[in-house]
């Protein structure tokens, strides 16, 4: 007979997606991978990217993190919801664009859990957002293991 883990509580998720973001908000690379399964991925898709495994996750953060979260001035929840081991949230987020222009943008990630830790995020951001993380990513990025198109 095959044993299934139990699904995570809503309260476990909202805990460990919390911790996750938090060190996400520190610009801790290492704290940020340590919320993570040993073989996470994440999908920033509407850029159409997949970025799979821990050295490519890690690749990801050292771009993303420093270069788009010091642009960030306020993150708010609007919506969460949950299923079995995963979670849904919206945000809206103020960004400092590199421009000096303001804006809020809307942002969608789901959350999916594994074994107690995050094992995957899937993110849709407004267009404007999406621009600054394509373009901290650099146009390499794509061509780096572990990075694929999202939808391939």
């Amino acid at each position: 007979m095959t044993q299934t883990k139990p699904a995570l509580t809503v309260d476990e998720m909202l805990a460990i997606t919390a911790a996750h973001l938090e060190a996400e908000g520190r610009i801790d690379v290492d704290a940020t991978l340590d919320t993570m399964a040993e073989n996470p991925w994440w999908e920033m898709c509407t850029l159409g990217v997949r970025v799979e495994g821990r050295e490519a996750m890690r690749e990801w953060y050292s771009r993303v993190l420093p270069g788009v979260m010091a642009l960030l001035t306020d993150v708010r929840e609007r919506v969460i919801t949950f299923g079995d081991n995963y979670l849904v949230v919206e945000h809206l987020i103020d960004v400092n664009f590199p421009d000096g222009t303001n804006r809020t943008c809307p942002h969608i990630a789901t959350f999916y859990f594994e074994d107690g830790k995050l094992v995957g995020e899937r993110a849709y951001t407004d267009v404007h957002l999406a621009q600054v993380w394509s373009d901290v990513l650099g146009p390499e990025f794509m061509s780096l293991p572990g990075v694929s198109p999202a939808y391939a």
